[in-house]
């Protein structure tokens, strides 16, 4: 489901090497594009479906880059949130018997501090901080109440 704010996450199918793909963001990025006309079949026939997804979303960020555009997500308060508080429902599940857990709840902190860096850099530090505590000692009780009401207000601001 694509994040009512950023519009991230809006997923598009379309036909390439005879299967379907999806592709992530605004744009197409046509084989085409990324091969000449005359090396598409060749594409089409070479690549595994995997493979296929890994150079279209690389030309999409070379594209992006070389409209200026940089290699930086924009930030989406929305995003952030969901990451932190999907951070602390896996923590929890890792302190029940779901050990791997706690290897999904840094990702998510991590997910968390990309969607803040780039306009709310202190947030994305506040939540890098939480998250190096807990690398460094898994016992760790992050305040997540505090990263969340954080958020919640920035959220609140913006819409002021």
């Amino acid at each position: 489901m694509a994040c009512k704010d950023c519009g991230k996450n809006r997923v598009e199918t379309t036909s390439a090497a005879g299967k379907e793909i999806t592709l992530n963001g605004d744009e197409k990025t046509p084989l085409k594009g990324m091969f000449g006309t005359k090396n598409i079949e060749i594409v089409k026939r070479s690549f595994s479906m995997d493979l296929l997804d890994v150079l279209l979303n690389v030309n999409t960020v070379l594209n992006d880059y070389e409209k200026g555009r940089g290699l930086m997500r924009n930030s989406c308060l929305s995003c952030a949130m969901k990451h932190v508080t999907q951070s602390s429902i896996l923590l929890s599940e890792s302190e029940k018997g779901y050990p791997n857990h706690y290897w999904y709840a840094l990702g998510h902190l991590a997910e968390a501090e990309d969607e803040l860096v780039k306009d709310f850099s202190d947030l994305a530090n506040s939540v890098r901080e939480v998250r190096l505590g807990l690398e460094k000692d898994r016992s760790f009780k992050p305040d997540y109440d505090l990263l969340v009401s954080t958020i919640e207000t920035k959220m609140n601001d913006k819409v002021l």
